[in-house]
């Protein structure tokens, strides 16, 4: 409905202004280049790390991280906890664009924690404002509501009354979908009211926009259409473009519902001459939709037809990038199927020609034979001869041929591995996307477990594909690089010691996937409950001895109870060490040794 593009909008903009604070500034991005370049370690160097996590938020996630992270390092470094409150803030910012709630909320806690002691309200507003926006965006809008009320109470003590107009907007916006209208009026007309003493007249446009939407759902059109033509002057005023488009076609489409032909006509005209002059096609397919509704609503069909087309013009313009991304995913399918039904094929052929080979070499046994007991009939022998070099010719032909197609399956099986790692990375990504939009905690956890455990295999395909030889993997490179990320995930501080003693063993996939689940299940399980003790150790073996291998995970937490653990049914991580240990035909064994003792010998 176009109408309500004019809310989206200015709730964009201010999700932004609450999460970045600042919009792009290259000659900002240059001068803390410079600095990072200087070297110095000092409150300049941490302050350009920020400004650059800041800046990459939204367009490069995992390097704006990266930044955050130098910055909190140094910060903590030099002992200047408002710093250090900063960099926890953009990290937890950059783990909510990456699609990793759980990541975020534990640093935004951590900038809590500290902004508390320094008594930074203003600080303690914005951080939970970005909370609730993180809460709102998973669909959770009882928390986002319980974390922007929090926000508003900082900002109050802070008096900054711009945030808190800013916050009244967002809940408004929540009140509206949930079509609680009256208390959505009264929310924006407060921020109405704050932007009005402030005199943000940016701020009074977007409310006066607000509250014309909510007027509309209403059903009270001259209210809506009052607020939108008071919303547009302060546009005017202030040169806001984008915001003038979307009012016009608001407004248009408000006037196409109330039947007043004319004034439509003239707020779409007014709508497409400015939206060509700043090349917003995002409006224009809009316009040019309402615009072939007026048109077929007063029988002017050779203007509607007209509009059609550049409706569908700019809608596909819209749409490209989304149908070349599809392509791209089909002809990945198709080209996978594809290799499929060759290899098939190959193994198909290769068969055949083994039963010729057979079949070839039961004759050759047969002309021998022949020649052996019929050594007087010369002639015959020389024919057999002579056969029999043919026949070798061909053969030696033959496994050429067979060579050569063992080795393109080998490259097949290769990418169908490469194939297989991808789709398994796909799986994991949609896994993060849709932890978004959970609201249940277990059934988070559950889908935060299985995304590990997909990684976990995932892995090791890639190290198939990345192995000369297909049918054994050296597991010590496979584990150290599970190690690794499941540290990244857990521990990206590097708080957590951890020790690892791998032998140089080669084991073939059937035995390389359930010991990846049972490492990711246990590894994780130390991390989140064996890491208690005041310096945290975790202690990795994986050794080979005398025909068997064992694998130990120790840490020196608060320990457990073996024989409670043991007969824990009600937990799936413990089952899959369980299951998996039997598929080893291997024994699992647990204590209690200053911390948690895990032993799996097969």
């Amino acid at each position: 409905m176009r109408l309500f593009r004019l809310i989206n909008y200015c709730f964009l903009i201010l999700l932004l202004s609450a999460k970045t604070g600042w919009s792009q500034d290259k000659g900002k991005i240059d001068k803390c280049f410079e600095t990072i370049k200087k070297g110095v370690q000092d409150t300049n160097l941490i302050i350009a790390y920020n400004e650059l996590a800041t800046e990459f938020l939204g367009s490069a996630d995992e390097k704006a991280k990266t930044y955050g992270y130098n910055a909190l390092e140094l910060s903590k470094k030099l002992k200047h906890p408002y710093l250090t409150s900063w960099s926890y803030n953009i990290i937890g910012l950059s783990y909510d664009y990456l699609g990793k709630p759980d990541s975020a909320l534990y640093n935004y806690q951590q900038a809590i924690s500290i902004k508390q002691k320094l008594n930074d309200y203003d600080g303690l507003g914005a951080v939970n404002m970005n909370i609730g926006v993180m809460y709102y965006y998973q669909n959770d809008n009882i928390n986002a509501i319980k974390y922007y009320n929090k926000s508003i109470e900082y900002y109050k003590k802070a008096n900054n009354q711009n945030k808190i107009a800013g916050v009244l907007n967002n809940i408004g916006i929540i009140y509206r979908q949930d079509k609680k209208y009256n208390e959505a009026l009264a929310i924006f007309q407060q921020a109405y009211d704050i932007k009005k003493k402030t005199f943000d007249t940016t701020g009074m446009a977007n409310a006066l926009g607000n509250l014309g939407v909510v007027y509309q759902y209403m059903g009270d059109y001259k209210k809506a259409e009052l607020h939108h033509l008071q919303s547009m002057v302060l546009d005017s005023i202030k040169g806001n473009k984008y915001n003038l488009v979307s009012s016009y076609i608001s407004l248009a489409e408000l006037n196409f519902y109330l039947n007043n032909t004319n004034k439509t006509k003239i707020s779409l005209e007014k709508a497409i001459a400015l939206a060509n002059t700043i090349n917003a096609i995002h409006y224009l397919d809009d316009a040019y939709k309402v615009y072939t509704q007026h048109d077929s609503a007063i029988g002017d069909y050779k203007a509607a037809y007209f509009h059609l087309q550049q409706f569908n013009k700019y809608n596909d313009q819209i749409l490209k990038e989304d149908r070349l991304k599809q392509m791209d995913k089909l002809e990945t399918i198709f080209s996978t199927k594809e290799k499929e039904q060759q290899i098939k094929l190959l193994n198909a052929n290769s068969e055949l020609t083994d039963l010729k080979i057979k079949k070839q070499n039961n004759q050759l046994m047969f002309f021998i034979s022949i020649s052996a007991l019929l050594i007087l009939l010369l002639i015959a022998i020389i024919w057999v001869y002579k056969k029999t070099r043919k026949q070798q010719k061909e053969l030696q032909f033959k496994n050429e041929l067979i060579n050569r197609a063992l080795s393109e399956k080998d490259m097949l099986l290769k990418e169908i591995h490469h194939r297989v790692k991808n789709n398994l990375q796909i799986i994991s990504s949609l896994l993060s996307i849709q932890s978004r939009y959970i609201k249940d905690e277990k059934a988070l956890e559950a889908i935060n477990e299985s995304k590990e455990r997909v990684n976990a295999i995932s892995l090791l395909h890639q190290e198939i594909y990345q192995n000369d030889v297909l049918k054994l993997i050296n597991a010590k490179v496979y584990l150290e690089n599970l190690i690794q990320r499941i540290k990244d995930t857990f521990n990206p501080e590097n708080t957590i010691k951890i020790k690892t003693d791998i032998d140089q063993i080669e084991l073939d996939i059937d035995q390389l996937i359930p010991i990846g689940l049972i490492v990711n299940e246990l590894l994780t399980n130390a991390y989140k409950y064996g890491t208690t003790n005041k310096n945290p150790e975790i202690n990795f073996s994986f050794k080979e001895e005398n025909g068997f291998i064992s694998l130990s995970i120790k840490d020196n937490g608060i320990g457990i109870d073996s024989e409670k653990l043991a007969n824990k049914t009600d937990s799936l991580g413990f089952k899959l060490v369980k299951t998996f240990t039997l598929k080893l035909k291997g024994e699992l064994k647990i204590a209690d040794e200053a911390g948690t003792l895990i032993n799996i010998t097969f």
